[in-house]
């Protein structure tokens, strides 16, 4: 059951995908840049990373909607998107590289759930294992976040900040009267 769930959410996102390439609208862009992040938190909570489930439910879903649509407040959503069509085809060029670049690192990535796949031979027995001792720490999964992994965490607040930081910036600059 819980494979049918994966791949009809995954098939949802790619449709909202596609949808996303081909919206003209910006305010119709935010909604679905929202119901993608949504369709997301979705898929890592049904793939068991509820942690990263939450966080993208949190920072995609509603942070970024909300600097989003305070941004629109100060744009002209017209003079954004009426640019020639070589503009507007340029910008493909380098994200079907990068597309293409993500799906072929994708591919060499072990399958879903391998109990041979190297971090189950070696790092998650050691966690396991060796977590309360080292930590202290009962539950494993808050020492694998807090304890072991805890500057990796403190980067992924400090982007998140920093994100929310340019975007206020961005706010108060179009708010200047005195910056041409």
């Amino acid at each position: 059951m819980i494979t049918f769930l994966i791949h009809a959410v995954t098939l949802l996102t790619a449709v909202t995908a596609l949808a996303i390439i081909r919206v003209r609208d910006l305010f119709a862009l935010i909604a679905l840049l929202a119901v993608y992040s949504g369709l997301l938190a979705t898929l890592f909570v049904l793939m068991g990373a509820v942690d990263v489930g939450l966080t993208e439910a949190v920072v995609g879903l509603s942070v970024s909607v909300v600097f989003l649509m305070a941004l629109m407040w100060w744009i002209d959503p017209y003079e954004v998107s009426n640019h020639p069509p070589l503009r507007q085809a340029l910008p493909a060029i380098p994200a079907v590289g990068l597309g293409a670049l993500l799906v072929y690192g994708v591919m060499a990535l072990p399958p879903f759930g391998d109990p041979t796949a190297p971090p189950m031979q070696r790092v998650s027995p050691y966690y396991i294992e060796s977590s309360y001792a080292d930590m202290a720490t009962p539950n494993v999964v808050a020492a694998v976040l807090a304890d072991y992994r805890s500057l990796d965490t403190l980067v992924e607040a400090a982007v998140v900040f920093a994100a929310a930081l340019a975007c206020l910036l961005i706010l108060l600059y179009r708010d200047d009267p005195t910056v041409r």
